[in-house]
């Protein structure tokens, strides 16, 4: 302990700098202490050889510390809040997970419509689109559609260019 006070007074630093080894039998920590926190440990501990002879670390004061009067604190475990980005997506996984499925199996031939033109006119009486599919892929129009004829929908729209061909 002579060598590390006379080292100190020489250097400024202590022989195991920046550290300070705990005196406590059978614990080797080593706590970080230099400069100004290394000139506040000495002054609360009344001088260096009091602190090299001493000291003891956060685990082996923690462990001889008794407990008096202590309080015993609940602690409440709240559930995480949801942002908005949580929130959305929550809904998108619901809204995947729950999705119908898709059946990509092949089309029903709607050409017996094209026989029998009162059936059209009923279909669409109520405003609807009998081939919705051509109308939203001619950019809605309605000029390849081949129920143009007898068609009542109220979308039903053509483009300038279209010339009404009679059959």
């Amino acid at each position: 302990m002579k060598t590390q006070i006379d080292t100190f007074n020489a250097t400024g630093k202590l022989p195991s700098h920046p550290f300070i080894i705990c005196s406590t039998s059978g614990c080797d920590t080593k706590t970080t202490c230099f400069s100004k926190n290394l000139e506040s440990k000495i002054k609360l501990y009344n001088g260096l050889e009091q602190l090299l002879s001493t000291f003891t670390c956060k685990v082996c004061r923690a462990g001889t510390t008794p407990l008096q009067n202590a309080k015993i604190k609940k602690v409440v475990i709240r559930a995480k809040r949801m942002t908005k980005t949580d929130t959305r997506a929550a809904l998108v996984r619901d809204l995947i997970n729950n999705a119908p499925k898709m059946d990509f199996s092949p089309r029903k031939p709607v050409g017996f419509l094209r026989d029998s033109p009162e059936t059209v006119r009923s279909i669409t009486a109520d405003g609807s689109c009998i081939r919705p599919d051509i109308f939203l892929n001619s950019g809605r129009k309605c000029d390849d559609c081949g129920y143009n004829n007898c068609c009542q929908s109220k979308v039903k729209t053509f483009s300038k260019t279209y010339t009404i061909e009679i059959i």
